[in-house]
């Protein structure tokens, strides 16, 4: 009993090491502030990070015997790496990027392993840290890239779109061959914002409400929509959109933003300075 106690808090500690490591601390106080800074940030990705540290960890005390090498937190910094780096990717259901990390993170056991035990064994100056983690990332994107789940014309078309450059934007969707609902919901959702920005509310609104009805879990096509709304003299419906969105994410400041002007243009002055309030 003594020994399995023993183990759990070694677990716990390399874990900890391992988000200590992403700002190169190897510290368990350091990686319990780095996880409680993810889990305020992103409390659902925290989540996938944390399954990706406990399977490497486990995978690499499976392979490897060294105690030294499973203290430098190392193996750890790469399943959180693997776990949280889907924040980059929100096309990406929460399922699929939970499952994707756990495929991931025991080939990074497998892989990660022996490597760093050969290059500890000839002295290399030279460590892998967090490159394996990112390799295998672009592996699991090229393999939800072959099933529908996720295209890389995404990521080029909202840059694209960010740059002011919407009609390559629009072209790059074009392009497109994601099929799943959610990837589809940020798709309207971009071209939602690209007819907003044209000054095309009424069409800016369908987009928005397309990207809702595929995927009601997302926030920003409701501030789009409720956006859109507020332009088209509905503030009412605005304000009922901003509502939605903020109880998916109470903290929202841009939905509290929009809330504050609806209520500033109906002369609920008390109302607007409350949610300017919150959005500040």
């Amino acid at each position: 009993m003594s020994s399995l106690l023993n183990l759990f808090r070694q677990m716990n500690s390399d874990i900890l090491r391992g988000y200590g490591q992403l700002f190169l601390c190897n510290n368990r106080v350091s990686g319990v502030l780095f996880l409680a800074a993810l889990c305020l940030m992103a409390p659902v990705y925290a989540g996938i990070s944390l399954i990706g540290a406990i399977t490497v960890t486990t995978g690499a005390r499976m392979f490897c015997r060294k105690t030294a090498l499973l203290r430098t937190g190392l193996f750890g910094v790469n399943g959180v790496l693997l776990g949280y780096l889907w924040v980059l990717f929100p096309e990406v259901s929460a399922l699929v990027a939970m499952l994707a990390t756990l495929v991931g993170a025991v080939v990074l056991a497998a892989v990660l392993v022996p490597v760093t035990s050969y290059l500890q064994q000839r002295t290399s100056p030279f460590t892998v840290f967090s490159l394996p983690a990112v390799l295998v990332l672009w592996a699991c994107l090229g393999v939800l890239g072959l099933t529908g789940h996720y295209d890389l014309n995404h990521y080029y078309a909202w840059k694209l779109f960010f740059e002011q450059s919407h009609d390559e934007a629009e072209q790059r969707f074009d392009l497109s061959t994601a099929t799943t609902d959610r990837s589809e919901a940020y798709e309207m959702d971009a071209r939602g914002w690209i007819a907003f920005k044209r000054g095309d509310y009424r069409k800016a609104f369908q987009h928005f409400q397309m990207a809702i009805s595929r995927d009601g879990s997302i926030g920003d096509p409701l501030d789009g929509a409720g956006w859109a709304a507020f332009k088209l003299a509905d503030t009412h419906g605005a304000i009922r959109l901003f509502e939605k969105s903020l109880k998916l994410n109470p903290m929202k400041g841009s939905s509290w933003d929009g809330l504050g002007w609806c209520h500033y243009y109906l002369g609920e002055y008390k109302q607007a300075k409350s949610a300017f309030t919150r959005a500040a």
